[in-house]
């Protein structure tokens, strides 16, 4: 018997929609919404997988209201023309979009301007997705260009026509351009000058602080180090570790920081001191 009472054990929805656990609830039937296992179990006779439970549906119009329960602030008409919860995933799935309010919209019935981020462009007849924008056809190398996402290789230099980064030696004019990050403009955009070694890697040889790919190779503990001649911390910034800030002079170079409570305070050139702002006295 007690065993009998075990297997009877169901959840039931009451009247008010509050579920309750309850041994025996004769043949109540799950409203739309409940949850289920079988479609006998639903007054709709039809349980479905939807989101990522299993509950009582019926068929729709995807976006609209569920037809049996209209005004219902929990239920919609879900991707796969159900109904059931309201959304809440990112991105698209099955070619929808959740919008705020929990509804599904499909992308096809969008623009490409609003929806090709979650969307893609596939939708809206191919291209690239630029934020703001839309979908566009990428620009070829040397095309002219007014944003980077706009050309095939995704780098629009500053004179305005699209191109690849820079190797060492090649010309740029700001950092932005070279795959060393390390124009030696130093962000003076209105000089064209040459992509260097990257700032901070090691440069010359050994016993030897000499590079011609380093605009100032100097010695430090562990051997040679790239910097740049100046810095201002928007389009010729310092490594990773250092700080662009104005020396005694009134220019700007990079800072090597250091922690004062160290034995050893991380300045790469022995005799630097660590000074209360944090950074090593000398700049190379």
């Amino acid at each position: 018997m007690y065993g009998q009472r075990v297997v009877n054990l169901v959840v039931c929805v009451m009247a008010s929609g509050t579920f309750l656990l309850s041994l025996g609830c004769g043949n109540d039937k799950a409203p739309l919404g409940g949850p289920c296992a079988f479609d006998t179990e639903c007054t709709s006779g039809m349980c479905l997988r939807v989101g990522v439970s299993h509950i009582c549906s019926e068929t729709c119009s995807a976006g609209g209201p569920c037809p049996s329960a209209p005004d219902d602030a929990l239920l919609t008409c879900r991707e796969g023309d159900v109904c059931g919860p309201r959304c809440s995933f990112m991105g698209t799935q099955a070619g929808y979009v959740c919008e705020d309010d929990g509804t599904v919209r499909a992308c096809a019935s969008g623009d490409d301007v609003a929806d090709c981020i979650a969307c893609g462009c596939s939708y809206f007849g191919g291209g690239r997705c630029v934020d703001g924008i839309g979908c566009i056809d990428p620009l070829p190398l040397g095309a002219t260009c007014s944003l980077d996402a706009a050309c095939e290789s995704y780098l629009c230099g500053v004179e305005g026509t699209c191109r690849t980064l820079g190797a060492l030696g090649d010309t740029c004019r700001e950092d932005r351009e070279c795959e060393s990050a390390h124009c030696d403009t130093d962000g003076d955009t209105d000089v064209v000058g040459r992509c260097r070694i990257a700032v901070g890697a090691s440069c010359g040889t050994a016993g030897v602080a000499f590079d011609p790919d380093c605009p100032r190779c100097y010695a430090v503990e562990f051997g040679n180090m790239c910097f740049r001649e100046t810095c201002n911390g928007t389009n010729a910034t310092c490594p990773s570790g250092w700080r662009c800030l104005v020396t005694d002079g009134g220019s700007r170079a990079c800072f090597q920081e250091c922690d004062r409570d160290l034995a050893f305070s991380g300045c790469s050139v022995r005799s630097a001191v660590c000074r209360s702002s944090g950074t090593c006295s000398l700049t190379y």
